[in-house]
C-alpha cells in the first residue's frame, strides 16, 4: 500500500465516510484511518454497533442519495408508533406516524391538548423549514446576522426554554414530558434552560408529520448503514485502514502534510480531514505548541460536558410495560419522562455532579428491526439515560458504575415490572467510557454542547466556523463542526463541499 495520498480522513464514523466519499468522487485519492473495528459481539451471540446512533431519523435525503445508500441495500423502517410513554399512574401516551392517531391518544389525557397538537406540529414544521437551509450551508457571521434579524419567530422559539414553549401550547404533563425529552438530547441542561428550544427544533428538522421528532430505523441494524457507507466510499476508490490509531498529524511550515500512526508508520498527504472532536484534534493530534495561545484558549473553553450513559440489555423475551395495549407500541422509542419537572430534576442532579435517582430513559429495541443481532427469540434493548455527569462530585465512575446500572434498572422496573427476570447480559457505557473507548471528549456525543453560543459560525469556536483550521490543509468534518451532532451527515458533506471550493475544484 502506498504511503502517499491526496487526503487522509481521520475517523470512519458517518461524517468521515461521507466526506471521504465526496472528496474521492471529486477525483482525490483518499485514505480513511479508524481506531475501532467493525460491529462487535457484545455478548455471546449478540452483536451491536455500540458507538452508533440507534436512530437514523436525522440523516438527510441529500446524503442518502449522494452515497446511493438505498441502492446498496439500506432499507429504512418507519414504524407506525414513533414514541410510547408509559406513565407512573399506569396509563400511557402513544405518538404515531399518522398525526390523527396521535391526537386520539392525546385526547385520552387532555382534549385541550388534542385540539392544539396539529397546529403545534404545523408551527414546528414551519420553523424547521426556515432553519433547514442554514444547516446545509457553510456558516458565516453574515449568515447568522441574516437569520437573527430576518426570522424573529424562529429566534424566539430557539432562544426560550422548551418548557416555556410547551407550557404555552399544552397543559398535560405526560405530553409535555415526552416532547421535552427531545429538547435535551446530548445536552447538560434541562428543559427549563434558555435555548433548549433550539435543540427541540433541531431534532424536529427532517421529521415527518406524526408529532414526534425525526425518527426511523435501519432494517438489519445501524451497522448495516455504516457498512453501506463504507461500500459507497470504497466504490469511489477510498482506501480503508481499520483498527489504526493516529498518533499525531505531521506538520511542516504550519501546514498538515500527513499523519503518523500509533505504530510509527508515516503516511503523507496534501490534506488531512479530522472527524475527531476539536479538542482531541488540536490538543492531541496537532499539539498546543503548534497553535497560537489565543486559539487554544478558545478550544480549551469549548464546553463539552457529556451527560449521556447507555445500558445495553440482552433479554430472553420482550418486556411488557404498564399502559401497553399492543406489541406495536414497542416498535419506536419508549420514553420514561412523565413531566418537564421530572426531567428538570434529573438535570439538576447532573449539574451538581450526581446522577439522578429518577433519570430520563429513552429505549429502543434494536432486534425489532434487526432480529439477526440476537439469537432467535431474544432481544437487545438500547437504554439511553440522562443525566450522568462526566465528572462525579466526591466519587468516580469506577466506584459508581454498579450504582448507575442499578438506578437505571430500578427506574425501568417501575414501568416494566417483569424485565429483571429476563435479563441475560448487560453492559453499561458511562460518559468516561464514551471518552476512553470511543474518543468522545468528556463523553459529549455531539463533540461539544449545542447551545446557540456554540452553533453556526461559532462552532467549534468563534472565527473558525468554516471547517478550515489555523493549520493549513487541516479541516474538521465531525460533529464538532457546523451544524453539530446527531446522525445528519451534514458536517461531513458540508465540509467536503467547502474543501473542494477552497481547492477551486
Amino acid at each position: 500500500m502506498s504511503n502517499n495520498c491526496d487526503v487522509i480522513v481521520i475517523g470512519a464514523g458517518h461524517n468521515g465516510l461521507i466526506a471521504a466519499h465526496a472528496l474521492a468522487k471529486a477525483g482525490k485519492s483518499v485514505l480513511v484511518v479508524e481506531q475501532r473495528g467493525e460491529d462487535e459481539e457484545i455478548f455471546p451471540g449478540f452483536r451491536l454497533a455500540l458507538g452508533a446512533d440507534d436512530d437514523a431519523g436525522l440523516l438527510r435525503q441529500s446524503v442518502i442519495d449522494a452515497l446511493g445508500l438505498v441502492e446498496k441495500g439500506v432499507a429504512f423502517v418507519e414504524p407506525d408508533v414513533t414514541a410510547f410513554a408509559p406513565q407512573p399512574n399506569g396509563r400511557s401516551l402513544t405518538l404515531h406516524r399518522h398525526i390523527q392517531q396521535s391526537i386520539a391518544s392525546i385526547a385520552t389525557h387532555s382534549t385541550h391538548d388534542a385540539g392544539r397538537f396539529a397546529a403545534w406540529r404545523e408551527k414546528i414544521g414551519q420553523l424547521t423549514a426556515v432553519l433547514e437551509p442554514h444547516l446545509h450551508q457553510t456558516p458565516t457571521l453574515e449568515q447568522m446576522g441574516t437569520l437573527l434579524l430576518g426570522q424573529p419567530e424562529l429566534v424566539r422559539y430557539a432562544n426560550v426554554s422548551a418548557r416555556e414553549t410547551l407550557d404555552w401550547w399544552f397543559e398535560n404533563d405526560a405530553l409535555k414530558g415526552l416532547l421535552a425529552s427531545s429538547s435535551v438530547i446530548g445536552l447538560e441542561h434541562g428543559p427549563y434552560a434558555q435555548n433548549s428550544g433550539f435543540m427541540l427544533l433541531y431534532q424536529y428538522a427532517n421529521a415527518d408529520g406524526g408529532g414526534f421528532r425525526a425518527s426511523r430505523f435501519v432494517q438489519g441494524g445501524m451497522g448495516k448503514l455504516r457498512q453501506a457507507m463504507v461500500t459507497a466510499a470504497m466504490g469511489q476508490g477510498v482506501r480503508m485502514r481499520g483498527e489504526t490509531a493516529v498518533s499525531h498529524i505531521l506538520l511542516h511550515d504550519g501546514r498538515a502534510t500527513g499523519v503518523v500512526l500509533a505504530d510509527g508508520e508515516t503516511i503523507n498527504a496534501e490534506l488531512v480531514v479530522s472527524s475527531a472532536t476539536p479538542r482531541h484534534t488540536f490538543f492531541n493530534l496537532v499539539k498546543p505548541y503548534n497553535l497560537e495561545p489565543r486559539f487554544m484558549r478558545r478550544v480549551r473553553s469549548q464546553v463539552y460536558r457529556g451527560t449521556t450513559a447507555k445500558l445495553v440489555l440482552a433479554v430472553s423475551q420482550l418486556p411488557e410495560f404498564v399502559g401497553q395495549t399492543e406489541a406495536g407500541q414497542l416498535d419506536g422509542h419508549i420514553v420514561i419522562c412523565p413531566s418537564t419537572e421530572y426531567l428538570e430534576r434529573a438535570a439538576d442532579a447532573g449539574k451538581y455532579g450526581r446522577f439522578p435517582p429518577k433519570p430520563l430513559l429513552d429505549i429502543t429495541i434494536a432486534t425489532h428491526h434487526a432480529p439477526e443481532l440476537a439469537p432467535a427469540g431474544q432481544h437487545l434493548l438500547n437504554i439511553t439515560m440522562r443525566y450522568a455527569p462526566y465528572t462525579l462530585r466526591g466519587s468516580s465512575w469506577g466506584e459508581q458504575r454498579a450504582a448507575l446500572a442499578e438506578t437505571i434498572l430500578q427506574t425501568l422496573a417501575n414501568y416494566a415490572p417483569g424485565l429483571r427476570d429476563t435479563i441475560l447480559h448487560q453492559r453499561l457505557i458511562t460518559p468516561l467510557d464514551w471518552e476512553q473507548q470511543f474518543g468522545l471528549t468528556e463523553g459529549s456525543l455531539h463533540h461539544g454542547q449545542m447551545g446557540l453560543e456554540q452553533m453556526f459560525a461559532m462552532r467549534p469556536v468563534p472565527g473558525w466556523g468554516q471547517y478550515a483550521t489555523p493549520i493549513g490543509n487541516l479541516y474538521l468534518c465531525g460533529a464538532g463542526a457546523h451544524p453539530g451532532g446527531g446522525l445528519t451527515g451534514l458536517p461531513g458533506s458540508n465540509a467536503a463541499r467547502q474543501i473542494l471550493a477552497d481547492l477551486g475544484a
